[in-house]
């Protein structure tokens, strides 16, 4: 006999289409000018957590599914060496944030007192240090000369020898240090799973302070480089706590289940 089908309940997700559209294009313009094959994007709205899109690349059609896929097929996603059933966005250890941890430095910096908003340092091509090791000293450079620049500037440009200093400190500035570093990027969020509702999140890693840490790796810290690494859902949720102006939200995909009534489950 026959059971006939009856209508189940109705997600109703943050997502926006035409944002999830545009980031699409974007991203594949981005592959088009660099040569790069593979890359993810998200965004979160900062006042709800809500996860406007979310862009793995490579992808796949998940339409297939929605009939039941072939065995063909399916060994063919398994076996596609771009992986493209690996969600980029939240899946994994991650990748080191480069200059996106800018923010957090600058944020770390000013709240212990090691500087204020207007305080200028001047920012040279680059900072030398002795490295006891290799007994000489040891340099670290910016990506071009800077000069006098307060935070503001700092984040602007992306001045590394400003942060050299203010991360791991140089003559007359202490520094935040290795392990304040790292408090206030797991206050953000780092290192840890931010709850969202899809499976398979990456908590990321940070990095493990032994006998051989040195005041280099410090510097790399503080610039986003280095052994440790976050993933781009992770990113983008300690911003929703920048944007907002201090609450770190839960992302969330869904928004709301409905009956079959469109009522509100």
């Amino acid at each position: 006999r026959q059971i006939p089908g009856v209508p189940g309940q109705s997600i109703v997700l943050w997502l926006k289409s035409g944002l999830q559209k545009q980031i699409v294009s974007s991203l594949e313009r981005v592959f088009a000018n660099t040569g790069a094959k593979k890359g993810a994007v998200v965004a979160l709205d900062p006042k709800t957590g809500g996860v406007l899109a979310m862009v793995s690349e490579p992808g796949f059609d998940n339409n297939i599914f929605g009939q039941g896929i072939s065995a063909k097929a399916w060994d063919a996603l398994l076996k596609n060496p771009s992986d493209p059933l690996f969600n980029r966005a939240i899946s994994g250890i991650g990748f080191p944030t480069g200059s996106v941890i800018k923010p957090i430095i600058a944020l770390g910096a000013l709240e212990e007192g090691v500087i204020q908003e207007n305080t200028s340092i001047f920012a040279p091509f680059e900072i030398c240090v002795w490295n006891k090791y290799a007994k000489q000293d040891e340099c670290f450079r910016d990506w071009t000369f800077h000069g006098q620049s307060d935070v503001k500037r700092a984040i602007a440009e992306s001045v590394n020898t400003f942060f050299y200093i203010i991360g791991g400190g140089y003559e007359n500035y202490r520094g935040l240090g290795a392990e304040k570093i790292k408090e206030y990027v797991e206050m953000f969020g780092w290192g840890k799973s931010t709850g969202i509702d899809i499976p398979e999140e990456g908590q990321g890693i940070l990095p493990v302070f032994d006998k051989n840490w040195r005041l280099g790796d410090t510097y790399h810290l503080s610039i986003g480089q280095g052994p440790f690494a976050v993933t781009p859902l992770q990113v983008a949720s300690a911003f929703v706590a920048i944007a907002n102006k201090g609450t770190l939200l839960e992302p969330q995909a869904v928004q709301k289940f409905l009956d079959k009534e469109k009522k509100v489950v």
